[in-house]
């Protein structure tokens, strides 16, 4: 595999892999993108609760990181949930973890726990915690009004830290049912991110490749047309099936990509 990677980089004029989850560089910033960021810098900034919702591969994670490295260090304490899947007190465990608390065994007393650590935060360091749930859409739906009460200070009357429920389209629907309306109206901002279109796909992998190395365009117009129609604009679609067509052009000695060879490379990934 390190040969095929070899290969490709010299092949195409490449430093490193343009399509891969861990390609460092600055992120691909687009209008729905720039705008998620200052919401979400808004809340934390004012401090409250905010949702972010996007479809697989559509950006969600990348936001995230974007949001996290842009908040200062002595202004605020991040606690990053990757996702919360098991037993409210299991859930209550990990959020204090990631606090640096050691948890007790009841539910109430862990909760105890973590207020207190975000008051000490808050009042008496002057921080703003911020706690992040990742793939939000996986909780049980009875976890919401949980969550609702760990964020109430003084009655209701003051905004101690910044919640982030971050998921798949699955979490609006939650957040819409009744049972869980007392938190849904606390939220201050709803992010949402759909798939790029057309021109911004084109400038996507043109980013990509830029950061990989490459400056001059590899994917000929209807090749990014092809793109665009097999990822509907997702991110991570497109990166899939970018990839695949550059190992296509690889083995036929292309030193361009069109619509059939990216047609071809759609029928490499997909399941």
């Amino acid at each position: 595999m390190a040969r095929i990677a070899s290969r490709l980089k010299s092949a195409f004029g490449l430093k490193r892999l343009p399509f891969t989850c861990d390609l460092d560089g600055e992120y691909f910033v687009h209008p729905a993108f720039e705008d998620g960021l200052k919401k979400l810098r808004y809340v934390a900034d004012r401090r409250g609760i905010a949702a972010l919702i996007a479809g697989a591969g559509a950006g969600k994670s990348t936001l995230i990181r974007s949001f996290m490295e842009s908040l200062g260090k002595t202004a605020f304490r991040i606690a990053y949930v990757p996702e919360a899947t098991c037993a409210i007190v299991d859930l209550y465990r990990t959020i204090a973890r990631a606090f640096d608390i050691e948890p007790g065994f009841r539910k109430a007393d862990i909760c105890a726990q973590i207020k207190e650590r975000l008051l000490a935060l808050s009042m008496t360091r002057k921080v703003c915690p911020v706690l992040i749930l990742d793939e939000a859409h996986l909780l049980n739906r009875a976890f919401f009004d949980e969550l609702r009460i760990l964020s109430n200070f003084d009655a209701d009357s003051k905004e101690e830290m910044m919640l982030l429920l971050s998921g798949q389209t699955q979490l609006e629907t939650s957040l819409r049912l009744s049972i869980n309306e007392a938190l849904a109206q606390r939220i201050v901002a709803r992010v949402r991110l759909a798939g790029l279109d057309r021109a911004q796909v084109e400038d996507y992998v043109l980013h990509r490749l830029s950061q990989a190395g490459r400056t001059a365009p590899l994917f000929t117009d209807d090749g990014v047309e092809g793109l665009f129609r097999a990822s509907r604009g997702v991110p991570r679609l497109i990166d899939r099936v970018a990839e695949a067509s550059l190992l296509l052009a690889l083995a036929g000695k292309k030193k361009e990509i069109d619509a059939d060879m990216v047609a071809q490379a759609v029928l490499e990934v997909e399941p």
